[in-house]
């Protein structure tokens, strides 16, 4: 690119010439690449890592390996400069130990397919020999903290303590041959559904661990929704309504990925300003469909007064809060009655 014609023209209709002589010679030399090409190298593992956290799955038990496997990755990338690797290496350390949190850990040590003997007898990256989660000294302190504040009842947590035990060793309910064999091949939370019901605490507790994320993600993109909702337009909307809103909403788009004109239409809602959010809650207003049993703001007119009213009865005339939402209809009688009283006034 630098050494054609087009390159010496722009050149020349430029304000400052030395700027291309500055690109020309760090294209043209071979150490900015090779350090580019480093770079590249060590950030890889990195963005691989990243790339397996930003997801919805439920992946919680799996971070904390994929981080050993990420550092194991820069060390091998990296062997031939210690120096490097041990200032990347703490860098990266020090930013684990702000986000990493005793429940990785406890999730960590109850995937099954990490005491397999297919798992154990791979290499791992870094040079270092694979061991079972509960081995290390880290992991254990971690789990340990986390059910001690996990679990208040110290009876349920010493049960629970017995269980992972057997779980760890494949002694108990655990020491069936086809729970040894599935280890391996299924997934942590259809194993747990499989084979778990015989230590019911244990059981209780992975399926709430295993089962979570590790990002705020979902929860991000929830609040975008809530937040076309609940907008400048639609500002009286308690919580509960809203939140009820936004699960309608957020789950219709999930609904419409299985649609068969799913390309035509996925892009429904994509549009902020598009009235469609707004029709759609008319229509269930105007319909009477139950939203809340907590309307704060909901109020039905009972009796549509026919005379005039003065200012101080309005309020006894809507005081009452009945359990169901007011309809549409009932809305515009309001604020045909608050017209009259204002026009009389």
């Amino acid at each position: 690119m630098v050494i054609s014609n087009h390159w010496e023209t722009l050149r020349g209709g430029s304000s400052d010439a030395n700027q291309h002589d500055t690109v020309k010679k760090t294209v043209m030399d071979d150490d900015f690449w090779s350090k580019a090409k480093s770079v590249l190298k060590i950030t890889k593992p990195i963005y691989k890592m990243l790339r397996f956290c930003d997801t919805d799955k439920a992946i919680n038990g799996e971070v904390y390996e994929q981080m050993d496997t990420m550092l194991g990755n820069i060390k091998d990338i990296l062997a031939a400069d210690p120096v490097v690797y041990y200032l990347v290496h703490n860098i990266v350390v020090e930013r684990w130990n702000k986000m990493n949190i005793p429940l990785h850990c406890l999730a960590y040590i109850l995937v099954p397919k990490y005491y397999t003997h297919s798992w154990l007898s791979q290499p791992a990256p870094g040079g270092v020999r694979r061991m079972k989660p509960h081995c290390d000294v880290e992991v254990q302190k971690g789990y340990l903290d986390a059910i001690d504040k996990m679990i208040i009842d110290p009876s349920d947590a010493t049960k629970i303590r017995h269980q992972i035990s057997d779980f760890v060793s494949d002694k108990g309910v655990f020491a069936q041959p086809q729970a040894i064999k599935d280890r391996a091949t299924m997934h942590a939370v259809s194993w747990w559904h499989m084979y778990g019901e015989g230590a019911p605490e244990l059981y209780s507790l992975a399926l709430k661990l295993l089962s979570q994320g590790v990002n705020t993600s979902c929860a991000e993109r929830c609040w975008s929704t809530y937040s076309d909702i609940h907008s400048v337009k639609r500002n009286r909307l308690n919580c509960d309504r809203a939140e009820k809103l936004v699960f309608v909403h957020y789950n219709q788009r999930l609904l419409s990925r299985y649609r068969d004109d799913y390309e035509s239409f996925k892009n429904w809602d994509v549009y902020n300003k598009d009235a469609n959010i707004e029709e759609a809650i008319t229509t269930i207003e105007r319909d009477n469909v139950l939203l809340s049993d907590s309307e704060e703001d909901a109020f039905q007119i009972v009796t549509t007064p026919t005379t005039a009213a003065s200012v101080s009865d309005f309020p006894s005339a809507c005081s009452s809060t009945p359990s169901t939402v007011a309809s549409s209809t009932a809305s515009v009688q309001v604020q045909a009655l608050r017209g009259k009283i204002e026009a009389q006034q």
